[in-house]
């Protein structure tokens, strides 16, 4: 059986928001990777700081575990049948 249709519209619309935060969670890691290997930024210079790029690894890296975690929730979610 197939999901109906309200909730298939609302799975939808969760699964939007998890990307959303995942690409902000790959943005904070890829920021925090580049102020960790990277020489200084003259353009940003809080990434020379290996605290606050740690932070960001650490911040970034949770948002993506979670937005994980939670997507593969949805997914069985959608692919459970009704009386299982």
């Amino acid at each position: 059986m197939q999901l109906p249709q309200a909730e298939l519209k609302a799975n939808t619309q969760k699964l939007l928001l998890l990307a959303l935060l995942d690409a902000a969670g790959s943005v904070l890691v890829g920021v925090g990777l580049y102020g960790k290997f990277a020489e200084p930024p003259a353009w940003l210079g809080v990434l020379g700081d290996t605290e606050q790029t740690n932070y960001l690894l650490a911040f970034g890296g949770a948002t993506m575990g979670l937005c994980w975690w939670r997507f593969i929730g949805l997914m069985r979610e959608c692919k459970r049948q009704p009386g299982q």
